[in-house]
């Protein structure tokens, strides 16, 4: 399916998810998922709803399910991201800038002094 401009953007559920991912930087199943979210504080969405997003981001192609775990006396599926957040982050940028935009926003990076990061 590949990452297309209408699906680059996340909801904040969405997102939360995604950051449980990145933190997590294993695959992880549902209840790890969700584990993580609540400890996180980003929980703005019922337990049950997780399978509803987890399929969104497959839909989305930024996750994948890896395979699974036997879970007491049921059978839990993995997932993992399909890139890291920089990469993410990378192609929303990409979408977001002209081609005519990109050099100036790359040579923002080689700059001494970084306001955001002061």
């Amino acid at each position: 399916m590949g990452i297309t401009e209408n699906s680059l953007r996340m909801t904040p559920s969405e997102n939360g998810v995604m950051q449980a991912f990145w933190n997590a930087k294993k695959p992880m199943t549902s209840r790890q998922i969700v584990e993580a979210v609540q400890a996180a504080g980003q929980a703005t969405w019922e337990p049950r709803s997780v399978f509803v997003l987890l399929n969104k981001l497959m839909k989305k192609d930024l996750i994948r399910h890896v395979g699974n775990v036997h879970s007491g006396k049921s059978v839990a599926r993995r997932f993992e991201p399909t890139m890291t957040k920089a990469e993410y982050l990378a192609l929303v940028v990409m979408d977001e800038l002209s081609e005519k935009e990109l050099p100036e926003f790359l040579e923002s990076f080689s700059k001494k002094e970084n306001p955001i990061a002061s």
